[in-house]
């Protein structure tokens, strides 16, 4: 019973310590999703790549 209640003890303590460096790097980066923006293509940008229509099947 005592090295059962050891073990659990330890994993407790480094599951814990794994879970919580997950969760902080995870809030760090739903900062960075708040305040930080991303790319994004103007019209004009998404036109260009766009191939040519091809009306002959119509």
């Amino acid at each position: 019973m005592k090295a059962t209640a050891k073990l659990f003890l330890v994993v407790h303590r480094y599951l814990g310590f794994a879970l919580s460096l997950l969760f902080v790097i995870w809030f760090i980066s739903g900062f960075a999703m708040m305040y930080v923006r991303y790319p994004t293509m103007r019209q004009h940008e998404k036109l260009q790549n766009l191939s040519p229509l091809d009306l002959s099947s119509c």
